[in-house]
């Protein structure tokens, strides 16, 4: 939150010259939004796969390095493996950022990790987590930038310079979490059913467009007409290519 936060208030830190009070108050503003939104998409994320008997925790987009030692005690040979995270993510975000300046925005922060409750899951058909499943709950954190991208518009009148921004980041983070990007939300989405990521990514786009423009249930409405048939005519296309 505190990175994203960094990132979306990184040129607001004074108009014509540096002022520390106005930069301190936007990073603030920015922290309390980032804060909401990453909070409810990992509670929501949580709330799916309780539904599919699995669970879902989130963490901060790093990468493993596997570290083996070779330990002799009493003639007798152990290997030790252990395991080195780096927050790749929160670097390549922060570098990102300061190479341009604060023009160019790349959000490489957070990452899900599902696994299934199997004795939970006993009964049903499949004991490991189906892919459908999978990208279902994957799928709730975009889904869940989206909710308060809504709320934040109903209550635009209400402040309408914090609720502005707080449409930007909700939007902006929606978008960087459908993207197809391996071990984020969108890469697991895409790897795990096509179909439901096309759906999903169009509906994405297209709600993020619509909703500065258009009433929210205008917005709905035409998101999700479009984004089925759109997922429709993919499945059509691939089923009967199979047949010519």
């Amino acid at each position: 939150s505190l990175v994203a936060a960094l990132v979306f208030s990184f040129n607001e830190w004074g108009t014509e010259e540096f002022s520390l009070s106005i930069g301190l108050l936007n990073l603030i503003r920015a922290l309390i939004i980032t804060s909401l939104i990453f909070t409810f998409h990992a509670y929501l994320q949580k709330r799916v796969a309780k539904r599919f008997n699995c669970t879902a925790k989130f963490r901060l987009l790093t990468l493993e390095q596997y570290k083996y030692e070779v330990v002799t005690i009493q003639d007798r040979i152990r290997k030790e493996t252990k395991i080195i995270l780096k927050p790749i993510g929160l670097l390549i975000t922060l570098f990102i950022t300061l190479l341009s300046n604060g023009k160019l925005m790349l959000f490489l922060l957070a990452s899900t990790i599902i696994e299934p409750k199997r004795i939970a899951r006993v009964g049903r058909k499949f004991i490991n987590v189906k892919e459908s499943e999978f990208a279902q709950i994957a799928l709730a954190g975009p889904v869940a930038e989206l909710i308060l991208l809504a709320v934040f518009k109903l209550l635009l009148p209400i402040s309408p310079l914090f609720f502005q921004k707080a449409m930007f980041i909700a939007a902006s983070l929606a978008v960087f979490n459908i993207l197809p990007i391996p071990k984020m939300n969108g890469g697991q989405i895409f790897f795990s059913s096509i179909p439901i990521y096309l759906f999903s990514l169009f509906f994405v786009v297209l709600f993020v467009i619509s909703v500065f423009q258009l009433s929210i249930i205008n917005t709905l409405m035409l998101s999700l007409i479009l984004s089925l048939f759109i997922s429709i005519l993919y499945v059509y296309k691939i089923f009967f290519s199979k047949f010519l």
